[in-house]
């Protein structure tokens, strides 16, 4: 099992105000063939996809997931619980919940416009039952954290929504508002092993600019 990051960066960028917002994507063509939960995992991209408001708002930053976890792996023989930290300089109110995961469009390594369809669950995996296990993978809706314990051995595929929620009022005692959604795309490993005893993680630092 190993891991990549890629940190893409870009400044300067000015955008026109814009009643609706915006969205932001990018996507891989395609997934890891190893995957168990979905249908022809080999030949089924991914789309990161987030939405922001009109910047006419004022400041706002996305929520950020952080850096990949050191525990980022599932466990078939107790039920294990991550939690992402996710933070909002903003102060946002945030809202979690799992969603289905999104294909790319077309072929490539590029950026594409919606709308983006979900992918095809492999039987007898769904949304409602991610990676097997009793009970099925879970998410507290206020603090985040994923709860899951799959049945047997494999790589899931799964996904976090973060939707941001801002009182726009003057007197900023109103309702809150959507203001935006930021998702992550999962694929983690269920391993065999326990809280007693984690797998190794071996860090290899190679920085390509």
């Amino acid at each position: 099992l190993c891991i990549e990051e890629g940190i893409y960066q870009i400044t300067g960028v000015t955008i026109p105000d814009n009643p609706n917002g915006y969205y932001l994507q990018t996507q891989i063509y395609a997934r890891n063939a190893v995957i168990d939960n979905i249908t022809n995992p080999g030949s089924t991209g991914m789309s990161f996809y987030a939405e922001m408001p009109d910047p006419a708002l004022g400041q706002n930053s996305s929520p950020d997931f952080g850096a990949y976890p050191s525990d980022g792996y599932l466990c078939t023989s107790y039920r294990k619980e991550l939690e992402f930290n996710v933070t909002d300089p903003d102060g946002d109110s945030l809202s979690y919940s799992l969603i289905d995961p999104l294909q790319s469009v077309g072929t490539g390594n590029l950026t594409n416009s919606g709308p983006y369809t979900p992918v095809n669950w492999l039987a007898p995996y769904s949304l409602a039952d991610i990676c097997g296990g009793t009970p099925p993978m879970d998410i507290d809706p206020v603090t985040g954290i994923v709860s899951a314990q799959p049945a047997i051995l494999g790589v899931y595929v799964f996904s976090v929504q973060v939707e941001e929620w801002r009182d726009t009022t003057i007197a900023q005692n109103g309702p809150k508002v959507k203001i935006g959604e930021t998702r992550r795309d999962m694929q983690y490993a269920a391993l065999n092993c326990s809280q007693d005893l984690p797998p190794e993680f071996l860090p290899f630092q190679d920085t390509t600019v």
